[in-house]
């Protein structure tokens, strides 16, 4: 994996409905230790060991929330090798996601309610089921590996149990970065060093437009002649959220972080993590796997 430069998304939840995009030179743990630096709450990623940092400092305050689309990719890698074992799980994850369906249009905590009454008893079946074939599977197989990611993540990957704005993937935020990726392979080039902040300006820019489902071309457009008029209210309008949109049910919401304010987060990098809180289950198209963006981080 690349360690060269990074495009990291990050995401917050329905009370800061920003998306904004960071650029670093290194993807390496320091980008998101210094934009999280004061920020405490959930943070909704991938297994990126970057993070780590974060949640083993019990002063830090940051919560991990897991992705369940990362870990059902990687059961889907085995199906070859072990079909009846993966497809079991894999049946046990799509259970968790038509519930996901219909938990989506609740209320906060009545979504903890049914996630408590009726994800439990699922989880509690994977999670006996993955120390079995902890036991069996050869150690170097692709089950192997999917057995001891979730394994390794499932105290996070639970997590969405307790509080009732998580979700149980960061899907929205892989979206998000999706964008830049797309970007990034069209233009193969920033042209230099002091080029990757700006690109991360105009990112976060377009990014903001389109979550609050503004026209990105007349948002930009508008705000650039603004800019050129001088327009006295800009700074007013800066203060308030794109569009107006002030209620909790933004359709975007992912539980998260976002100034200094505690709450739910979800980053993603260019590289691999993907921090965001989303009320949203998995793509309806959940019998195939989720697209792996790690290949996508550092290169332009």
């Amino acid at each position: 994996m690349c360690a060269g430069p990074a495009f990291w998304a990050y995401l917050g939840d329905a009370k800061h409905p920003y998306s904004v995009y960071d650029f670093t030179h290194r993807r390496t743990r320091d980008g998101p230790m210094r934009f999280l630096e004061n920020y405490s709450g959930y943070l909704h990623a991938d297994a990126y060991t970057g993070y780590d940092a974060m949640f083993l400092d019990v002063g830090s305050g940051v919560i991990e929330v897991a992705c369940w689309s990362h870990a059902r990719r990687k059961f889907f890698d085995a199906v070859q090798g072990y079909p009846r074992e993966a497809h079991q799980v894999l049946e046990w994850i799509w259970q968790l996601s038509d519930l996901e369906d219909r938990a989506r249009e609740l209320s906060v905590e009545a979504r903890r309610a049914l996630r408590f009454a009726e994800s439990n008893p699922v989880l509690d079946k994977i999670e006996a089921y993955l120390a079995e074939l902890a036991r069996d599977v050869l150690p170097k197989s692709h089950l192997a590996k999917a057995v001891t990611y979730a394994r390794n993540q499932w105290e996070a990957l639970r997590r969405d149990t307790q509080d009732g704005r998580l979700t149980m993937d960061n899907n929205v935020s892989e979206r998000t970065l999706r964008h830049q990726a797309v970007g990034r392979k069209n233009g193969l080039f920033l042209g230099s060093e002091a080029a990757g902040p700006r690109a991360a300006v105009l990112y976060t820019v377009l990014a903001g437009a389109k979550r609050h489902r503004i026209d990105p071309w007349a948002y930009v457009h508008d705000l650039l002649l603004r800019l050129h008029a001088d327009d006295t209210r800009l700074e007013e309008n800066a203060s308030r959220p794109l569009g107006g949109r002030t209620s909790p049910s933004d359709p975007h919401a992912s539980v998260g972080r976002i100034p200094r304010p505690s709450g739910t987060y979800s980053p993603t990098s260019c590289p691999s993590p993907c921090m965001s809180e989303v009320i949203s289950p998995l793509p309806r198209s959940r019998r195939q796997p989720a697209p792996n963006h790690t290949d996508r981080t550092c290169a332009y």
